[in-house]
């Protein structure tokens, strides 16, 4: 994590979280790129529009970078720094007009149906050391993320690609009464819970590298920090894929989403996780961003 990360900090200090809530999501849908290095983005152009290297912007939209274009710098892990160019710094030598989507900033329709099946659900929650169950919990509960003492077995990949079986301890639980579009935001809510490190480490899963279920060990926090920390990666989720995002008046804490006292540790937490989450889905070969899967 990165507690005092001058970047998430400006961020908050400078009243962008909202900014960052929209142009995260929508530069994830188009080109896979990281929810932290949208931010970083931000935080050289505020209001900018899509962005891409110049080498991609050539490859896959046959333009060119203007002489007077301002670079912009995002982070590579393990690497040099990778330049950006914004789509109005960039030209067409035939005099092609920028497409809508980068001028309007608006990938997409906002989706009627759920980004993926209860068969995909149970596939990506199994290939990365997660058991899904539902049960019907009356009209109150809508799900649950728990740690079971006992393990729960289930069948997914290995390191080659073969047939495993394991054991794990953390369980998601969903209410059965509800149709999948219900349960969505609930299942958001849920692995933030889990990526944000509020359960115990099940260290048969956390150590298993081809998992990519390494959690941070931070279940010690007040129960209202972990519930707003939650909700901040179910909003990043839903906003990636498209969806209304309404917060839940119910989640103690909620109303912290817009202060500027927010620790940068919790913003950093929860891109983190819903960042994790969407590289699951990438793995899986599911609801994957428009564009290449970068950093």
């Amino acid at each position: 994590m990165r507690p005092n990360d001058p970047i998430l900090t400006y961020i908050i200090k400078h009243d962008m979280l909202e900014d960052l809530y929209d142009y995260a999501p929508y530069m994830w849908q188009m080109s896979g790129l990281s929810l932290y290095n949208s931010a970083v983005l931000l935080v050289q152009r505020p209001g900018l529009g899509f962005a891409a290297n110049e080498s991609t912007w050539l490859r896959d939209y046959g333009r060119l970078i203007k002489p007077e274009a301002r670079p912009l710098l995002i982070v590579k892990p393990f690497s040099p720094l990778e330049i950006y160019y914004e789509a109005c710094d960039t030209y067409s030598p035939e005099g092609e007009p920028l497409r809508s989507w980068m001028q309007q900033q608006k990938s997409y329709e906002l989706p009627t149906v759920p980004p993926f099946t209860k068969e995909e659900l149970v596939y990506v929650l199994s290939s990365h050391g997660v058991y899904f169950g539902e049960q019907d919990f009356g009209e109150r509960l809508f799900g649950e993320m728990i740690y079971q003492k006992a393990p729960m077995p289930i069948e997914c990949r290995g390191k080659k690609g073969e047939p495993l079986r394991l054991y794990t301890h953390y369980a998601m639980v969903l209410n059965i009464r509800h149709k999948l579009t219900e349960q969505m935001p609930t299942f958001f809510h849920e692995i933030g819970h889990l990526l944000c490190g509020h359960l115990p480490q099940d260290k048969e899963i956390t150590d298993k590298d081809f998992l990519g279920c390494k959690i941070p060990k931070r279940c010690d926090i007040p129960p209202e920090q972990k519930e707003f920390e939650a909700e901040l990666t179910c909003k990043a989720i839903m906003k990636a894929f498209g969806w209304q995002y309404t917060p839940d008046e119910n989640v103690e804490g909620v109303a912290k989403f817009e202060s500027k006292d927010m620790p940068p540790e919790i913003l950093d937490v929860t891109l983190s996780a819903a960042n994790r989450f969407l590289s699951w889905l990438s793995d899986c070969k599911i609801a994957q961003p428009q564009g290449k899967y970068t950093y």
